[in-house]
């Protein structure tokens, strides 16, 4: 028969393994839960880049036209709406990435110590790279209306060019949240290599 010192170890280390055992699988399934945030996110940056990227281009044909001798404004509001319907495939994007973020949120409340802690952190910066997104999109539609109410204005023979002032000032807004957006999207995923690492 063993000592009961013994005994009462190796219950210890059996308790220890075991409770170690419950927080492996709680951080592996956080980050399971993460990657589905990850892939959505992808998905919506893509999104978004080639929505840009149409837009960029559109807007260096838009100051050609404009700059021209006899400019045929009817193009760029066609352009105009092109960017409008591209920008509005965001919100799908958008509404998976807040269900998956809800997921993982749910998935991490067990977590415990530094895993929650990191857990947290990532949530935090993944909603907030959320909310930048929407302001980002946001601002762009912004933009659009305020210039298509310009070439209306210029069609006219009479350009408001208050109306292009608060165009300009909405991009420089949309930029400027796709920037801190990826600034949270960075923090996010250096905390989750923390997470990473206590498995």
């Amino acid at each position: 028969m063993p000592p009961k010192w013994f005994t009462a170890a190796g219950l210890f280390v059996i308790l220890l393994a075991a409770a170690g055992g419950c927080v492996n699988e709680e951080v592996r399934t956080s980050i399971d839960a993460w990657n589905e945030i990850v892939d959505v996110q992808h998905r919506l940056d893509d999104e978004a880049a080639d929505s840009i990227r149409i837009l960029n281009s559109h807007t260096d044909y838009h100051n050609q036209v404009i700059n021209s001798r006899y400019p045929n404004y009817q193009p760029i509001r066609r352009n105009i709406a092109t960017d409008i319907s591209n920008l509005d495939k965001w919100d799908r994007h958008l509404e998976d990435l807040s269900r998956a973020i809800s997921r993982f949120a749910g998935a991490t409340t067990h977590l415990r110590g530094d895993a929650k802690r990191y857990a947290d952190d990532a949530l935090t910066n993944m909603r907030a790279y959320h909310s930048e997104m929407q302001s980002a999109q946001r601002s762009y539609q912004s933009e659009l209306n305020y210039y298509d109410l310009y070439i209306q204005t210029c069609q006219r023979g009479y350009p408001d060019d208050s109306l292009l002032h608060s165009s300009h000032n909405d991009m420089n807004r949309g930029n400027a949240a796709v920037e801190k957006a990826y600034t949270h999207i960075d923090r996010a995923e250096d905390s989750i290599s923390r997470l990473e690492r206590l498995q």
